[in-house]
């Protein structure tokens, strides 16, 4: 008996469209850690300009934003197979066009080709969903969506480590090798995942902006939650985007920087499962403000080690990390929570575009504060930044639980 309940463990969580995200999704978790390594250095090496560095990490944010409409649409009326696919097939052309353009030179082109790198990003997310419809039953749902983060877990850490094959600089051999990387992920979800069926969903009759606005008017906890993710979403991009630069400007060695890099991004993913139970058992809004909190102390610990303490650089990058998916494990709990089962598709979609957006606009104005007063100034900014938003979230929460409840007068016990 107990084989056999093994067996049933296994067909449940390892079948072979499981096991072909999973494998996909590690392929393409090691794209987007060396593309997060070499992209911002490759355009500062090309233009001359930290501002114009700054620029990569929003294209590929904007290039995100861009496509996950076409992509989502398409896993509607195609099935996930086609949609992951092509988002896989567009980041490896753009891998391809950014080695074509760091070969003629061209960092305009490059910044072309690392928008179309944004549909890793795209499959990335949209992956964690294909997993869990290869569950069997609903509550192995969030098992099969475990697998998949676990997967990026070990994508991210081997990523930024490959460069010290390629370098960290302009190289159109690591554009190559990400080109690669993001072919294998497309090839294997071509392979091995089948392509379902479209299925109608009502929840398009509420996914205009207006009616998404009007539900989150009433659902302030789901309001909340994308503040929150928000708020450590764009300070983990501002501060992320600009560190191989820094590094790099500061004459690390790339086996640093792709250290340094790897336990930011093991620290995102790494920790996920164990948050998730902590808000499960004691709610979202004490790990929010601990969120908060602990972003806020990574801003100020890379401000102070900025001037070329690479250990303490490499600790405040790491405390960005567990502070980012505290986080975002907070923020999006509410999100689904709160909201009815026909509002979250649209409301969840206009989380991820506030965060990519913010995103983008953070890596634009990272560049240019990086590029006039430095790296210490863009982390001591947004230490402040989000200090003042602890302090008025907790102001607001105090607020809400020292207000007078409505005194309700019990019913006198009925007489049999």
């Amino acid at each position: 008996m107990i084989g056999s309940g093994a067996n049933a463990d296994v067909g449940r969580f390892r079948s072979r469209p499981l096991r072909a995200l999973v494998a996909a999704q590690v392929a393409a978790s090691t794209g987007a850690g060396l593309s997060l390594t070499i992209a911002s250095v490759a355009v500062l090496e090309l233009s001359g300009s930290e501002r114009i560095a700054g620029l990569a990490q929003t294209a590929i944010v904007v290039g995100a934003s861009v496509l996950t409409i076409p992509v989502s649409r398409l896993a509607a009326r195609a099935g996930r197979r086609w949609s992951l696919g092509l988002a896989y097939a567009l980041a490896m052309l753009g891998a391809l066009v950014c080695a074509a353009a760091i070969a003629a030179s061209a960092w305009e082109a490059v910044l072309f080709g690392l928008t179309l790198v944004g549909g890793g990003t795209v499959a990335g997310l949209a992956a964690r969903f294909a997993a869990a419809e290869t569950a069997r039953r609903p509550r192995d749902a969030a098992l099969a969506i475990a697998l998949v983060l676990w997967a990026s877990t070990v994508g991210s850490v081997v990523g930024p480590n490959l460069v010290s094959l390629t370098g960290v600089g302009a190289s159109s051999g690591a554009f190559m090798l990400l080109a690669a990387l993001y072919a294998i992920a497309a090839l294997v979800v071509m392979l091995a995942v089948p392509s379902s069926p479209p299925r109608p969903s009502r929840a398009r009759a509420r996914s205009s902006p207006a009616t998404v606005m009007r539900v989150l008017r009433g659902r302030p906890a789901a309001s909340a939650g994308i503040g929150l993710s928000a708020i450590v979403h764009v300070t983990m991009v501002a501060l992320m985007a600009m560190a191989p630069v820094h590094l790099h400007h500061d004459m690390a060695p790339d086996a640093v920087v792709g250290l340094v890099m790897s336990g930011h991004l093991a620290a995102m993913y790494g920790l996920s499962p164990l948050f998730g139970l902590v808000i499960a058992r004691h709610g979202t809004r004490g790990s929010a403000i601990a969120s908060m909190i602990i972003v806020c102390c990574a801003g100020g610990i890379l401000a102070l080690s900025a001037s070329g303490d690479e250990l303490g650089f490499g600790l405040g990058l790491a405390l960005l990390g567990i502070g980012w998916s505290m986080g975002m494990v907070a923020g999006s709990a509410p999100v689904v929570e709160a909201l009815e089962p026909d509002e979250r598709l649209a409301t969840q979609g206009t989380t991820d575009l506030v965060i990519n957006v913010g995103g983008g606009a953070a890596s634009v104005v990272a560049g240019v504060i990086v590029a006039g007063q430095g790296y210490a100034a863009l982390a001591t900014a947004f230490a402040v930044g989000v200090g003042l938003a602890t302090v008025g979230a907790s102001w607001v929460g105090l607020r809400r639980r020292c207000r007078p409840q409505p005194h309700v007068e019990a019913e006198p016990p009925r007489r049999e």
